[in-house]
Order: structure tokens, then sequence, then C-alpha cells
């Protein structure tokens, strides 16, 4: 089975893999609504999400909106694809100037352990995923 990227099946399964993920790790008050925008998909427009990370909870998905975002990732489609399919990490991305930070990147730096958990919780997407 394979599921193309930033379509609605790839939306569905991104929220069902953090939904059966284990409740981050932490406690406290540690929270991050880390958005994701990505410009000029092929299908000719923008795709946006927030993800919502807390200490001791499940992620929650946010599709379409990065306006309730504590920091935003923003990208072309080839840099999100690179960085969803594994060719490229996020830190590849940023050093070449095609990954930038909106908002507080601090907040990344605080909640490093929830975003690592995330990555492991969505991991198993990444093998579906086709491009376009």
């Amino acid at each position: 089975m394979s599921i193309r990227f930033l379509s609605v099946e790839w939306y569905e399964a991104l929220r069902a893999q953090l939904r059966t993920a284990p409740p981050l790790p932490g406690e406290g008050s540690t929270q991050l609504r880390l958005g994701q925008l990505v410009l000029g998909a092929p299908d000719g427009a923008d795709h946006a999400w927030t993800i919502v990370l807390r200490n001791g909870a499940v992620p929650a998905l946010d599709v379409g909106s990065v306006a309730n975002a504590d920091v935003v990732l923003v990208e072309s489609y080839d840099a999100a694809w690179a960085l969803a399919s594994g060719d490229r990490t996020a830190g590849q991305l940023l050093e070449a100037g095609e990954l930038k930070i909106r908002g507080d990147a601090r907040r990344l730096v605080a909640a490093s352990e929830l975003l690592e958990a995330v990555a492991a919780a969505s991991g198993a997407l990444s093998e579906l995923t086709t491009e376009g």
C-alpha cells in the first residue's frame, strides 16, 4: 500500500499514526504547536498543518492552518518531500537555506524530546509515502 504525499489519505494516515502513539514523554507543561507550511505542491496549492505537542498527551493534528502555531517550518514542496522521504534531514535543509523557521526557534530546542517522540511515531508513514 502506498499513500501519495500531502493527499487527504496522507493526512488521515498521519493523524492515525499520531493517535496510536504513546503519550509524549516528560512531565510539566512543555507544549509546542508546530506548524508546517509547504509551498508550491504539484496540485498547485500550498499545504499547511499544525501538530500540537504536550507532555503526557498524544499529539493532535490540525490540517489546513498554521495560524495558531508557535513555530512554523516553511519549505518548498521539493524540500518537504526530501524530508518526508528521509532523503534529507531538517538540519541539512536548514543549512542549505531550504527550510525556514518562523517564530521562536528556542521553542523547538525546549521541546526536542517531544519532537523526537513524534518523529518516531510518524516514521512508519514515510515508508508508505510516495511522491505526487
